[in-house]
């Protein structure tokens, strides 16, 4: 059994003047996403507010139980991506909240992925209290050889976040 709840709040995105906060040495910048904020450990993925989305992604659920540790507790989004129009599909998100029976068809057409943020637990060690990079390395080490359905985003810092900042268009 995890030490931290799949029920437990979660560090919101925010917006900001600056990129470069006072007393910050090592920017670490990360891409908003365009999905469904998650808690995922035990097989089980819940939202941000605690309900209950395993049943909406038959696609992922099967690989997470197989691969992930139960002891594993982890933060991140699970979205969709429309290869036709070359991004993200919130759409094809929401439209699992009403397909009902349909879910499996629905589920196809748009295969969920998971976009993880941070471990919050390990073992029966709560991670929450460690340093950013080394909750990253026990994540990186959970992770290796599953990157078909989770997938760690890309750091980096003040510049690369300025020119992606510019070049690209937000969906959400």
């Amino acid at each position: 059994m995890a030490v931290v709840s799949l029920q437990a709040p979660v560090a919101l995105a925010r917006t900001v003047d600056d990129l470069t906060p006072s007393g910050v040495k090592d920017l670490v910048w990360e891409p908003k996403w365009d999905g469904y904020r998650a808690l995922v450990g035990r097989g089980k993925i819940f939202s941000r507010n605690g309900t209950n989305l395993t049943p909406l992604f038959p696609d992922l659920t099967p690989a997470l139980n197989w691969r992930l540790p139960d002891d594993l507790v982890l933060d991140g989004e699970v979205i969709a991506w429309d290869p036709a129009a070359g991004r993200l599909d919130f759409e094809g998100l929401q439209a699992r909240m009403t397909a009902g029976r349909r879910i499996r068809s629905v589920a196809a057409r748009r295969p969920a992925q998971l976009v993880v943020f941070d471990v919050l637990a390990a073992g029966t060690e709560d991670l929450r209290g460690r340093p950013l990079r080394e909750r990253r390395a026990v994540l990186e080490q959970a992770l290796a050889g599953i990157a078909t359905r989770c997938k760690l985003p890309i750091r980096s810092g003040r510049a690369h976040a300025c020119r992606q900042g510019q070049a690209c268009e937000c969906n959400g």
